[in-house]
Parts: structure tokens; C-alpha cells; sequence
């Protein structure tokens, strides 16, 4: 055998060992498989408070006991609740088996408002600690969005970018706009609604957002951004 054979099958041999040495300690790990997004299929807004639905691989399904919301503020001390879904009631996702996933939701209600609710996921299992699913901060990856730290660095600001229509009416509008003093929402051409926001100007976690109780899934809608005292004039080349 030359020795490029030889090379070639060694490469090979690494290859195969490594990926299924890298696959046993995480067969039936949770943290290697959960996942959640913001988008509609996994959180669902209320006018009072939010859903999120969570899932892992079938594998690890007995190992989650818990999920709860933590609110950064709790003014009304409000509680979530948690269940597991049924395959039949689990959501309906193109490309994902029913099979092959457990399905979690957890839920909040009786808030006074959604507007800038920032939070963490608690997830409690058979380990000593339990695990925080907090906001993003170098990954968008769940799992490097997984800490047993307590001392939350970064929280989860509700909602997606958009416009997300909220069960029971209204709609959530939300944009990222860290460089503006202002970010005024237009729906239908009337008069402008300042967005609210919570994070110092030119912070890179400076979100504009606003539940609009008396809006709809069919209102036009646009943002103008305010610099300086005035709206800025954008001016875009193909």
C-alpha cells in the first residue's frame, strides 16, 4: 500500500472514531438537542402574556422535569405553568417527525403588559443545578445559549423582529435600532407612534417595540428614524 493509501485510510479511520466518539456522551443529552426560536411556531403572544413551546430529541424525553419563565420583573408575581404535549397536540413543523421530538410549552398570563417583558427559561432535570436558557451573546446555537449560572447576563427580549400578530388582537411590533434617539411606527398613514425602547443609545441590545392593541394583520405600516432631532433621509442605490 503507497503511502498516500495509507494517509487516506488513517484520515478515514479519524474521522469514523471521532464523529462516534464525539456522538455517546451526547446521545441523550438535552442540552445537545433543545430548542426553541421566536418566530410564530414556537411563541405564541397573548395581550397579557406569552407562550413558548420547547423541544428535544425523543431520546432525552424523561429527562426534562421542569420548564418555567423567569421575568426580570415580576411586579404581579405571576407564575407559569408547564406541560408536556402530546404528539397530536405538538406543533405541525415541515420536516420534523413527530417521532423524533418531546414537546414542552410553558406559559405566562395576567401580566399588566408584554410591552419589553425580558426573560429566561428555567429547566430544571435529574442534574443537581438547574439550566438557564437566556438572551443572545457570542451564538444564536440553543445550546451555547445554556448556563447553570444564576447571575443572568443577558435576557431574552420577547417577541420577533416585525410585526407579530398577538392572539386575542393587536399586534407587536418590534425593530432593532441601536444608532437612533427615536423610532416612530406609521400605520395606515396616520399620525406617528413612538416606539418605546430601554437600552441606551448606541447599545447593540437597543430594541424599539410596542403592542398595538387596535392593530391589524392587513395594516401597512413603516418606521422613521429619528438622529439628531429630525428623521433621517435614507437614500438606497441599486
Amino acid at each position: 500500500m503507497s503511502f498516500k493509501s495509507k494517509f487516506l485510510c488513517l484520515l478515514l479511520a479519524i474521522f469514523v472514531s471521532t464523529s462516534a466518539f464525539a456522538r455517546l456522551p451526547f446521545k441523550d443529552d438535552w442540552t445537545q438537542t433543545f430548542y426553541t426560536d421566536d418566530n410564530s411556531f414556537y411563541l405564541t403572544l397573548y395581550p397579557d402574556g406569552f407562550k413558548q413551546f420547547i423541544r428535544v430529541n425523543s431520546s432525552s424525553c424523561d429527562q426534562i422535569s421542569n420548564i418555567s419563565i423567569v421575568l426580570k420583573e415580576n411586579k404581579n408575581r405571576s407564575t407559569s405553568t408547564f406541560r408536556t404535549l402530546s404528539k397530536e397536540s405538538a406543533p405541525k413543523i415541515y420536516g420534523l417527525s413527530p417521532e423524533g421530538y418531546c414537546w414542552y410549552e410553558v406559559e405566562i398570563r395576567n401580566l399588566e403588559t408584554i410591552n419589553g417583558l425580558k426573560y429566561v427559561l428555567k429547566i430544571e432535570d435529574n442534574t443537581s443545578a438547574p439550566h438557564y436558557f437566556k438572551g443572545i451573546t457570542n451564538s444564536l446555537i440553543p445550546l451555547y445559549r445554556l448556563t447553570q449560572d444564576s447571575k443572568i447576563d443577558a435576557w431574552i427580549d420577547l417577541g420577533a423582529f416585525g410585526a407579530t400578530p398577538v392572539v386575542g388582537g393587536g399586534i407587536y411590533y418590534k425593530v432593532w435600532e441601536p444608532l437612533s434617539d427615536e423610532v416612530h411606527l406609521f400605520l395606515n398613514d396616520n399620525k406617528a407612534i413612538k416606539l418605546f425602547s430601554d437600552y441606551p443609545l448606541n447599545d447593540e441590545r437597543r430594541f424599539h417595540f410596542a403592542y398595538i392593541k387596535n392593530s391589524k394583520p392587513k395594516d401597512k405600516y413603516h418606521y422613521q428614524f429619528v438622529k439628531n432631532g429630525k428623521y433621517e433621509t435614507l437614500e438606497v442605490a441599486n
